[in-house]
């Protein structure tokens, strides 16, 4: 399972964005395939012990989801 921290801030809109694109990665990204992710409210939004590339260019897409910016 890998934990995904949305800012307390972020709207109910944006938070259903990202799930959609969480949804989306894990059916799709062969890095990320059948992924669980578990959203985690707090006051940062961020992916907690992972630096990978992956990781970093899954937190880029939902930064853009949060925006309304279109898929990462």
């Amino acid at each position: 399972m890998t934990n995904i921290h949305i800012n307390y801030n972020v709207s109910p809109e944006a938070l259903k964005r990202v799930e959609d694109y969480l949804d989306h990665v894990a059916t799709f990204n062969p890095s990320w395939n059948g992924a669980n992710f578990n959203i985690v409210r707090d006051d940062y939004t961020c992916i907690p012990d992972s630096d990978s590339y992956d990781a970093v260019t899954l937190l880029n897409g939902i930064y853009k989801a949060i925006d309304n910016r279109g898929e990462g």
